[in-house]
């Protein structure tokens, strides 16, 4: 399983970056993180050129937050990370209830144990 950094608001572009080239896999939850889409597109210029099977890849899943269902973009660096749906959306489930239990400020790592 990947390490997948969870974002939230206090989360900058560099933090984003250096955890996208390390993990391939990043959650932005949409109460912390509204834009997703305009988020993607300044991390893909700042990530420069790629070619199309490397590009950075935004998927939108509906995830159920504290019972309150809400969108999380999950941003995938490939060929660190293959998406799979079901999968992310069990993973993200379980980072973002991590995540939302450490009450750490800032990016908030997660893996399987």
């Amino acid at each position: 399983m990947p390490v997948v950094a969870v974002l939230n608001d206090e989360s900058d572009q560099g933090e984003i970056l250096g955890a996208l080239k390390a993990y391939g896999l990043v959650l932005a939850n949409y109460y912390t993180r509204p834009g997703a889409s305009e988020l993607t597109k300044e991390l893909r210029a700042a990530l420069g050129s790629r070619s199309d099977e490397n590009q950075l890849i935004c998927h939108n899943l509906p995830l159920a937050i504290e019972g309150d269902p809400s969108w999380t973009s999950v941003l995938v660096l490939p060929p660190r990370y293959h998406f799979k749906y079901r999968e992310t959306m069990a993973l993200a489930a379980r980072a973002l209830s991590a995540a939302d239990e450490s009450n750490e400020k800032g990016m908030f790592l997660y893996h399987e144990p």
